[in-house]
């Protein structure tokens, strides 16, 4: 680990300063930057994804509050619909996580957003990721 990935981390947060900046993102710089923006939220965090098979979870958070979360990152520059949402929700019961999220650098279909409503699962949009990331 060392020096170079922990800089590389950093690079990576700092390049992400807007909405067209995180879409030019490699989709592995995005799933490193989302597990870097847990773990300065107070997340425990275990990246899992990466270019070989991750099971649906790229990144697991937790936290004392929420318990265990598993994140899937979609680097799409479509909107993301409800088949992944109706997938990473499959994943979250199958673990037994408390929680699901999906993060995309772009946006989710409107029945994605209506299947996500009232179930364990939160979608997170690029706006959304860019907001958290400045609080």
């Amino acid at each position: 680990q060392g020096y170079f990935p922990a800089r590389k981390k950093r690079t990576i947060i700092k390049r992400a300063s807007d909405l067209n900046k995180l879409r030019d993102l490699s989709w592995e710089d995005f799933e490193v930057l989302v597990s870097q923006v847990f773990k300065v939220a107070g997340y425990k965090v275990k990246a899992l994804g990466g270019a070989q098979a991750d099971g649906g979870i790229d990144v697991e958070a937790y936290s004392r509050r929420e318990g265990r979360i598993i994140i899937q990152c979609k680097h799409w520059s479509v909107p993301v619909g409800v088949k992944v949402v109706r997938e990473t929700l499959g994943v979250m019961h199958k673990v037994e996580a408390d929680r699901a999220l999906v993060v995309v650098t772009g946006e989710f279909t409107r029945d994605a957003i209506a299947f996500a409503e009232g179930q364990p699962i939160e979608l997170m949009s690029g706006r959304d990721l860019l907001k958290l990331m400045r609080t």
